[in-house]
């Protein structure tokens, strides 16, 4: 399992696992304005950068903050 922290609008820590079917699970948890707490998971294909599944979770967490 590796985590990552990424700051910025929002502050996002990232684990992920490989899965039998060879595709990554990413579990993230969002730090938002101090006070908003959030975690959600990203089935990821195992050739992604971290760049583009960071792209794909800020895309939901910008749905979710709307």
């Amino acid at each position: 399992m590796k985590t990552y922290t990424v700051g910025g609008e929002y502050k996002l820590k990232l684990t992920s696992k490989k899965l039998k079917s060879g595709k990554c699970q990413v579990k993230f948890y969002a730090s938002v304005q101090k006070t908003k707490k959030m975690y959600g998971y990203v089935l990821a294909d195992s050739g992604e950068t971290l760049r583009h599944v960071v792209e794909k979770i800020l895309k939901r967490l910008d749905t979710i903050k709307n």
